[in-house]
C-alpha cells in the first residue's frame, strides 16, 4: 500500500503557565501574551500564512518574545521547516535550558526525523520540568506508536487523557492503539463515534483509522471512515487518495468497472487540490491508469513527474517499467 504522509499537529497548550496571574509591570509584555494567544488560534485552524504574518509583525515589535518565538518554532514545524526550526528552539534553549516547549519542540523534530532515540530524549527531560502536561506524555505515546509498542503506547496515551480529559488527540489515540491491541471493534467503536459527535477531529484521524481498519480486513467499515472522512474534508488530497486505493484494490477483486471509473476521478482530484503533489499519489494515479490500459497517458506523464521528483524512488519504479 503506498504510504500515506500525515502531519501531525501539535497544539502549544498555554496552561503550561502558572494559573496565579503575574503582576505586570510592563504593558508590553501583557499586549504580546495577547498577540501570543491570537497567533496560537491561528496556527490550530492551520491558518499558517496569516499567522506567520502575524509572528513576524510582532517580532519587530518584540524580538525577544519567548512565547512568541516558541510560536515562530511550531510554525516551521508545521511547514516542515525543520531545521529553521531546530534553530529558534536551540537558541530559547540557550536562554532557559528548563523551557519544556522548546524541549519538545526539538523532539518532534527528531521524530520527524526518525531519531526516536533523541526524541525520547528530549521528550524525558521535558517531562522534568513539565509533569502534569497532557501533550507531553501524548509525544511520548506517539513515539512508542510508531515503533509498534502499542502496550507502552496504551499507557501514555491513558495518562495524557487522564490530565487533559479534553485533548481530543489522545483520545483518538487511545482508540486506534485499542484497535491495534486487537480489542473488538464492537466493543471500542462508540469511541469513535463520541469523537464524530464532538467534531474534535483532523483530516488524519480518517486517515489513520481507515488505514488500520482496511489491514485488518475490515473493508465495508474502512470505506465507512474514508466517505465520513471526505464529508467533512471533501478536498483533502492524502484522503483523495487512500479512498482511490481502497477502490482501485477492490476493482482487482470485484472487475466492478464503477469502482476504477470513481478511483480515477478520485486521484485527479487529490493531484488538483494538493499543495504539494507526493510521489505516493502519483504511484496511485499510475497503478490506476494501468489497469484501465491507459498506458499512453502513464508515459506521457512520466517525464513531468521525473524531473518534480528527480531522487523518487516510486518514480524510478514507473520509468523502468515504461
Amino acid at each position: 500500500m503506498p504510504k500515506y504522509s500525515i502531519l501531525f499537529f501539535i497544539l502549544i497548550i498555554f496552561s503550561c503557565k502558572t494559573t496565579t496571574d503575574p503582576i505586570i509591570y510592563d504593558k508590553n509584555i501583557k499586549k504580546a501574551d495577547k498577540e501570543a494567544e491570537l497567533i496560537h488560534i491561528l496556527i490550530r485552524n492551520g491558518n499558517f500564512e496569516e499567522a506567520e504574518k502575524q509572528i513576524d509583525k510582532n517580532l519587530i515589535l518584540y524580538p525577544d518574545n519567548p512565547e512568541i518565538l516558541l510560536l515562530k518554532g511550531w510554525l516551521f514545524i508545521e511547514l516542515n521547516k525543520l531545521e529553521e526550526s531546530e534553530e529558534i528552539f536551540s537558541s530559547l534553549l540557550e536562554k532557559n535550558k528548563k523551557n519544556a516547549l522548546a524541549l519538545t519542540g526539538i523532539a518532534i523534530i527528531y521524530r520527524l526525523k526518525g531519531d526516536k532515540k533523541s526524541a525520547l530524549k528530549y521528550i524525558s527531560e521535558a517531562l522534568i520540568y513539565l509533569p502534569t502536561n497532557s501533550n507531553l506524555w501524548l509525544e511520548k505515546g506517539i513515539i512508542e506508536y510508531d515503533e509498534n509498542n502499542f502496550k507502552t503506547a496504551l499507557q501514555y496515551f491513558n495518562k495524557a487523557y487522564v490530565l487533559d480529559n479534553k485533548n481530543s488527540e489522545a483520545y483518538f489515540y487511545r482508540y486506534i492503539t485499542m484497535l491495534q491491541l486487537e480489542r473488538d471493534i464492537e466493543d471500542i467503536y462508540n469511541m469513535w463515534e463520541n469523537i464524530l459527535k464532538r467534531k474534535e477531529y483532523h483530516s488524519w484521524y480518517f486517515q489513520y483509522h481507515a488505514d488500520i481498519l482496511y489491514k485488518k480486513n475490515k473493508k465495508s467499515l474502512a470505506f465507512q471512515v474514508i466517505k465520513q472522512g471526505l464529508e467533512n474534508f471533501s478536498k483533502d488530497p492524502y484522503l483523495l487518495n487512500m479512498h482511490s486505493y481502497f477502490l482501485y484494490k477492490e476493482y482487482l477483486i470485484s472487475k466492478n468497472e464503477e469502482l476504477i471509473e470513481e478511483a480515477r476521478k478520485n486521484i485527479l482530484l487529490c493531484i488538483e487540490n494538493a499543495d504539494k503533489i507526493k510521489p505516493e499519489f502519483v504511484d496511485t494515479y499510475f497503478l490506476i491508469l494501468e489497469e484501465m490500459g491507459d498506458t499512453k497517458t502513464i508515459e506521457n506523464e512520466l517525464n513531468k513527474y521525473n524531473l518534480l521528483f528527480p531522487d523518487s524512488e516510486v518514480i524510478e519504479k514507473w520509468i523502468k517499467k515504461y
